[in-house]
């Protein structure tokens, strides 16, 4: 039986199945859905300040500004 090598990044327990890697959250949050995050946060302002429209305007210029930066900090 040959010895694991140090650079796997998968650990074994003693006689069980491998663990898996965990994932950053970034991974599963894309733009797109930044932008809707953002949209629907902006809303609730919007609704509190009764100005709807405006709300979700800065809702989602701030998801896209959030997503392009997550985008760019994945791809590195």
């Amino acid at each position: 039986m040959e010895p694991s090598s140090p650079e796997s990044k998968e650990t074994r327990p003693p006689g069980g199945t491998p663990e898996p890697q965990r994932q950053p959250p970034a991974a599963f949050v894309g733009m797109g859905s930044l932008i809707g995050i953002g949209a629907a946060i902006g809303l609730i302002f919007g609704l509190m300040l009764d100005n709807l429209v405006w709300g979700l305007i800065v809702g989602a210029a701030i998801g896209t500004v959030v997503g392009a930066v997550v985008e760019a900090n994945r791809r590195q």
